[in-house]
C-alpha cells in the first residue's frame, strides 16, 4: 500500500493525537470539574443575593445567567471528555488497519 505525503502526514497527526490525548483527557476532567462546581456555587452566591434584596439584589441577576452557561459548558466538557476517555475510536481503528497493511505487504 502506497500513501501520498498528505496521508502520512494526516496518519502522524492522528497518532500523535491519540498519545497527547492520554495527558490532556486529565486536564479536560479537571477543566470540567472545576468549572461545574465553580458555576454551580456562584449560582447559589447570586441567587442568595438576589434573594437578600439589598441595594445591588438585581443586579445580581446578570451574573447568574453567565455563572449559570459557565456551569453549563463545565457539564458539556465533562460529559465530551467522559465519552472520549479511551481516545477516539474511529482514529484508533484507522491506524490499526494501516498498520496490519502495512505489515502484510513485503
Amino acid at each position: 500500500m502506497e500513501l501520498s505525503p498528505a496521508e502520512i502526514r494526516t496518519l502522524q497527526r492522528i497518532r500523535s493525537g491519540q498519545r497527547r490525548w492520554r495527558f490532556y483527557r486529565w486536564w479536560c476532567l479537571f477543566a470540567g470539574v472545576f468549572s461545574t462546581v465553580g458555576g454551580f456555587l456562584l449560582v447559589q452566591s447570586a441567587g442568595e443575593k438576589i434573594v437578600e434584596g439589598g441595594p445591588f439584589g438585581m443586579a445580581a441577576i446578570v451574573p447568574l445567567y453567565a455563572f449559570w452557561t459557565q456551569g453549563l459548558v463545565g457539564v458539556l466538557v465533562l460529559t465530551w471528555t467522559l465519552m472520549r476517555w479511551s481516545g477516539d475510536i474511529r482514529g484508533s481503528l484507522l491506524l490499526k488497519l494501516v498498520d496490519e497493511l502495512s505489515k502484510k505487504q513485503p
